[in-house]
């Protein structure tokens, strides 16, 4: 396992378990038809709508895996969570299964990937938008 600044933003960190978990949940979203860029449309979707030019907000979660109150851990189970949701169209898809996923230690062995490795992990920005008609 190693640290690196991927081109993506995904995450700062390489190795296993944490790449097969989120190119397979982005894979799976992608197969579903989910609009996983979907943040940097929505200025432009308010407007085609006829909506007010909206308010846009960027934030993304950043932390290391260890000890309570950092947002890595924050997004580790956001990770967990999303691999959980999206394990029974993984399956049916061939891209992961429930044995590769091991949804019950995902963030144990996540977290420990990333204090292994003096890590943190950047979750992917996501983007918010509003407007007042």
């Amino acid at each position: 396992m190693h640290c690196r600044r991927r081109e993506d933003n995904a995450s700062s960190v390489e190795g296993e378990p944490f790449r097969p978990s989120l190119i397979s949940a982005r894979g799976t979203f992608r197969s579903l038809g989910t609009d996983t860029r979907m943040g940097i449309k929505l200025y432009s979707t308010f407007v085609a709508a006829g909506l007010p030019a909206p308010t846009l907000r960027l934030q993304a979660i950043a932390g290391g895996g260890v000890g309570g109150g950092t947002g890595g851990l924050d997004w580790l189970q956001v990770v967990a969570e999303i691999v959980g949701t999206l394990l029974p169209k993984m399956e049916r898809r061939a891209v992961l299964n429930a044995a590769e996923a091991g949804i019950e230690t995902l963030v144990h062995r996540l977290s420990a990937e990333l204090a292994a490795g003096g890590c943190i992990v950047v979750a992917p920005s996501l983007i918010s938008a509003w407007s007042r008609a």
